[in-house]
């Protein structure tokens, strides 16, 4: 890919990292993407009042925070291809749904404001570091994921007034919505640049389950503080078990095995965290 073009910052770095940085800012300015389209759905049936006007207010933030992420993620270079495949549909909303499809989506969006937001800012911030990124960037992403604490809490407050946030809060809703954070972290492989030397291959493999892990404890504590009623060893059961399928779904959809799998059955001495909780 020619930098000619380029600003300085994605000109001076090396095109392995530069593909990786894209990447994970494209992830991420879906990401923000998605929110707004679900507390949109989330706002649809709501009456007009204090309640849907949070929601559309919160909707239009997470729109702005997607707008101000696309010139550094453009001033990197375009995507590849693999980093431009959409992510997990958003679950369908309209006049027809039922108060469970409704909760399922709150659920959905609680978690993934709370842990796939931290998670997604985190590792970009890594990768920045590591890369010796332009400050601009890093500092860009220091309070986004603070501001999601804050967004989520009056989130909640406001789909509590709907009655979603009691539905949220029954156990079979919250499992499916634990099902699509995991696929939405799991299945693009975020920074989807493989290395094919088994060493780098092997740390790729490690960090993406480290960040795997500490989404996991970030949704236990979620849950916990939400006031979810469900034990926090049954919610890491659940997270791992959804993370199995989403290997398998990643093999589906892409035809090859995702590097953490790849990894694993490469002889190398590395167990990823799900296999030991199966």
């Amino acid at each position: 890919m020619s930098t000619a073009g380029l600003p300085t910052p994605g000109r001076a770095l090396h095109p392995y990292a530069r593909r990786r940085l894209t990447g994970r800012f494209a992830e991420l300015v879906r990401h923000e993407e998605e929110l707004a389209v679900s507390l949109r759905a989330l706002s649809a049936p709501v009456p007009a009042g204090p309640a849907r006007s949070v929601l559309l207010d919160r909707a239009a933030r997470h729109e702005r925070d997607a707008a101000l992420l696309r010139p550094p993620a453009l001033s990197l270079g375009p995507p590849d291809r693999s980093s431009e495949e959409p992510a997990n549909p958003e679950p369908a909303v309209g006049g027809g749904v039922d108060a469970r499809g409704y909760a399922r989506l709150a659920a959905r969006y609680v978690l993934l404001e709370g842990v796939l937001t931290g998670s997604l800012v985190a590792a970009l911030r890594a990768d920045l570091r590591g890369a010796a990124a332009p400050g601009e960037f890093d500092e860009l992403l220091g309070g986004l994921a603070g501001a999601a604490d804050a967004r989520r809490s009056r989130v909640w407050e406001a789909l509590g007034g709907t009655g979603a946030g009691r539905g949220a809060r029954n156990g079979a809703v919250l499992v499916a919505a634990l099902d699509d954070v995991v696929r939405a972290l799991v299945v693009p492989e975020r920074g989807a640049v493989v290395p094919m030397i088994p060493v780098a291959l092997m740390r790729q493999a490690r960090v993406l389950t480290g960040q795997w892990a500490n989404a996991c404890e970030r949704a236990v504590a979620l849950l916990a503080s939400a006031g979810f009623p469900v034990p926090e060893e049954e919610v890491r059961e659940r997270w791992w078990s959804a993370t199995r399928d989403a290997l398998a779904e990643y093999r589906r959809l892409r035809g090859r095995d995702h590097c953490v799998v790849r990894a694993a059955a490469a002889g190398m001495p590395f167990r990823p965290p799900y296999a030991e909780r199966a």
